[in-house]
């Protein structure tokens, strides 16, 4: 399980920031949105690969 704390760290921002950028809150850039969201789908697949967990990602 990927949680809030492992995306801040990647992301080198706190949780909360995370949480506001996951839930598409007010004080995040735009930047800092994509960017975030792009590591957390990162982590997930990188934790399910290491779960044997196959993903197929819709476009």
């Amino acid at each position: 399980m990927v949680t809030m704390g492992d995306i801040a760290k990647k992301a080198g921002v706190s949780t909360v920031t995370v949480s506001k950028a996951l839930n598409d809150k007010e004080g995040v850039s735009a930047e800092v949105k994509m960017r975030i969201k792009e590591m957390a789908i990162g982590l997930i697949l990188v934790r399910n690969r290491e779960m044997g967990v196959q993903v197929t990602l819709l476009s």
